[in-house]
């Protein structure tokens, strides 16, 4: 599967290991982005884009919580 954006600045995927999940939450928020928690009792935060149903996979951008690790490195 492609990304629906190309990563243009490959050199800052090396900087995400840096972000935490405030980080993370806090970058949704300005950016206008929808965070959602499960009432499942899981820690994770979803970060959705606004007006798609949470419902749609489509509207995902990306999971965050706490203690993740460094993703790893992208060619």
């Amino acid at each position: 599967m492609t990304s629906e954006f190309p990563v243009k600045r490959k050199d800052l995927w090396d900087s995400l290991g840096n972000l935490r999940k405030d980080d993370w939450l806090k970058a949704g928020e300005e950016l206008g982005l929808v965070s959602t928690v499960p009432t499942g009792g899981t820690s994770h935060v979803a970060i959705r884009r606004p007006n798609v149903p949470v419902e749609d996979i489509r509207g995902l951008v990306v999971t965050v919580y706490e203690g993740m690790s460094k993703a790893p490195s992208i060619n």
